[in-house]
């Protein structure tokens, strides 16, 4: 009985987590969410040497994995090299497992530095938020997840949002040669966005029944991830690496959004634990206002009313989702506040019955009934 209270006790402080400890956690994300997109665009559109996009998705790969390894240290000392020897040459039929996933994560972020290479940050955001329709698409058809007319509702509005920001008015300012690269960046945003959704719904097909913690996961998924960011890089850039070498063009800026790219992903990750999908949509609104205030004051960007009208579609789309999740998120916590709560009556129940074997089983059936009033209920 003790044992179950103190569970319940546990599950009551994680929902009734201070309120200053979520501003702090919505700030993190939205900032990281926010400052990876603009420092990527800044660096990769300013004037000077530039550095090879395939040697930064690599280098973010190993700063990943080298972080998750200090991770596992820092947490159980004493079994590092076992845990280590377990998740990588121990673990070589998980690597085959994760391998996909991580090929495809490496792509999508050779994807994503293209297009800000040719697109402003802004209508990156907003379209890049495509990945939750094809994240949606990928779930109903690989894992069997039915959605409500209000997610259905919700994904168009969040296509039609996106669809407005490509809305140009006046092209008279634009090359052949800035169309059709701003037209490639597209692609490649669209492209990112399909990679992400089906990479990370497979992530969460194989998931299931794993027990291993984030860094264990993020190390099987980096070190496949850097051995396909390495093949890319001499595919892509052997040539650009033999004249002027690894490092050409590094600096503290890019050094800066690297680390955002790689540990970014780490902090998205561990924040999201301890956040409802109510305060995750609002942090990606956030960071696409942020965007567009860095974008306007950084990099004097004109935001067009297509990108305004867009933006706002597209907030309103992830709302709706994220509040429609949250609601089945919360119907699912009251069950389990009802189950623990009716197996603490149970478990006193049967202490003090313990001679009668008939009526042992009516806490059971008044739990039942308990769980499915608060199903029905919500």
């Amino acid at each position: 009985m003790r044992l179950h209270s103190a569970y319940r006790n546990v599950l009551v402080g994680i929902a009734e987590m201070s309120l200053s400890l979520k501003v702090t956690m919505l700030t993190l994300l939205s900032c990281a969410n926010a400052s990876v997109v603009v420092l990527t665009h800044y660096v990769r559109t300013r004037k000077g040497a530039m550095f090879s996009a395939s040697s930064a998705v690599l280098m973010a790969e190993l700063l990943k994995v080298g972080a998750c390894l200090l991770a596992m240290f820092i947490r159980r000392p004493s079994t590092w090299l076992s845990n280590v020897y377990s998740i990588t040459l121990g673990g070589l039929q998980e690597w085959a497992r994760v391998a996909v996933p991580a090929m495809l994560y490496a792509v999508q972020n050779n994807l994503v530095f293209f297009a800000l290479s040719n697109l402003n940050s802004v209508v990156f955001q907003v379209t890049y938020q495509l990945k939750i329709l094809t994240t949606a698409l990928f779930s109903v058809l690989l894992l069997q997840k039915t959605l409500t007319v209000t997610q259905w509702l919700s994904l168009m509005l969040l296509f039609a949002g996106v669809a407005v920001t490509q809305i140009k008015g006046d092209h008279s300012g634009h090359t052949p040669t800035a169309h059709h690269a701003e037209s490639m960046a597209l692609a490649a945003v669209i492209g990112a966005s399909i990679l992400s959704g089906f990479a990370s719904v497979y992530f969460e097909k194989i998931l299931k029944g794993g027990g291993q913690s984030i860094w264990e996961r993020n190390i099987q998924l980096g070190i496949p991830g850097a051995l396909c960011a390495t093949v890319t890089l001499l595919v892509k850039d052997s040539q650009y690496l033999m004249d002027r070498g690894f490092f050409y063009g590094y600096d503290c800026w890019v050094w800066l959004a690297i680390l955002l790219q790689s540990l970014g992903g780490l902090l998205v990750a561990f924040v999201v634990k301890v956040m409802d999908n109510i305060l995750k949509t609002f942090a990606m609104a956030l960071a696409i206002l942020l965007s567009c205030a860095a974008s306007f004051f950084l990099f004097h960007t004109g935001i067009t009313i297509q990108t305004l009208v867009g933006a706002h579609l597209v907030i309103i789309a992830m709302f709706l989702y994220g509040c429609d999740t949250a609601r089945f998120a919360s119907t699912r916590h009251i069950v389990i506040q009802a189950y623990s709560r009716e197996l603490e009556i149970n478990t006193s129940y049967n202490d003090r019955h313990t001679d009668s074997l008939d009526t042992s089983d009516k806490p059971a059936q008044h739990t039942k009934s308990k769980i499915c009033s608060a199903i029905f209920e919500n």
